[in-house]
């Protein structure tokens, strides 16, 4: 199985916040890639590295993450702290501004194609992290088992959190039958239009399949405007109808796109892991 991390966003949310952040606080983060903010003392891609190390049984081959070139020199900088021990490549995607971006989806696939990935690929979103109970080996275990069970047909194992109330129209929530395979997905919907508060974050497991289905769809989407075509979970509804996708829970996680979730996250693991 090969890993990639996903950093080739240019952050305009977060960065439009600490821009007009009167306090001023946070300016020396501006230009900073998400995937490297300072989370609780370390850069937030340090914590999904440090997961990594701990499966030490697992059959992970390689670790990638893909990003612009506007901060292809800091995420080399920061490959240099981690030692021989951790061999992360870091993949510029050639794009210099946010209106020129390739999309998540497109990046998935240049990695795919630059790196001649034929197995199982982890793809994480690097804006995300999941509460200090997560465990990635639990998670590569769930996914044998599932993988056994389920054999070709198994497209995608993909991680979810029960979000709240208020939280169900801003995220893609995902409908599942009793075996934990997802039925339906629904982008942004309303609390009444759903029983469901499945929300699921950019972590999902790929079968070799599925990657091949994403090129697939994305020839298909090519005349399409960016936003159909850019998250990954606009692929998953395609996937959904070829392959079976199933869920793992976990109890919660943290989505850094602006500066109020950044400050959530950072003091969250200051205290609850530090």
């Amino acid at each position: 199985m090969d890993v990639l991390v996903l950093g080739a966003g240019y952050g305009t949310r977060l960065q439009r916040d600490i821009d007009n952040d009167p306090s001023g606080e946070y300016k020396h983060l501006l230009g900073c890639p998400k995937p490297l903010l300072p989370i609780g003392g370390k850069p937030l891609v340090t914590y999904w590295m440090d997961q990594l190390r701990s499966c030490p049984g697992s059959d992970i081959t390689s670790t990638t993450i893909v990003c612009n070139s506007a901060h292809a020199d800091r995420f080399s900088e920061w490959s240099s702290t981690l030692g021989e021990a951790s061999s992360v490549e870091i993949i510029d995607d050639g794009t210099t501004t946010n209106e020129g971006r390739l999309g998540a989806l497109a990046d998935i696939e240049l990695v795919v194609k630059q790196k001649n990935i034929g197995g199982d690929l982890l793809v994480i979103g690097g804006d995300t992290l999941f509460h200090s109970d997560f465990s990635l080996s639990k998670f590569l275990s769930d996914y044998r088992d599932s993988k056994a069970h389920f054999g070709d047909e198994l497209g995608a194992f993909a991680e979810v959190y029960t979000c709240t109330e208020d939280a169900v129209s801003r995220h893609g929530i995902v409908e599942v039958d009793k075996d934990f395979i997802v039925t339906s997905f629904l982008e942004k919907p309303k609390p009444s239009e759903t029983t469901s508060r499945l929300a699921c974050p950019c972590f999902y497991i790929f079968s070799s399949k599925a990657l091949t289905l994403l090129s697939q769809f994305l020839q298909e989407m090519k005349d399409a405007p960016l936003v159909d075509r850019d998250a990954p979970g606009r692929f998953l509804p395609y996937l959904s109808q070829r392959m079976k996708i199933r869920v793992d829970h976990v109890s919660g996680r943290f989505d850094v796109g602006n500066l109020q979730t950044y400050k959530a996250c950072d003091e969250y693991f200051r205290t609850a892991v530090n």
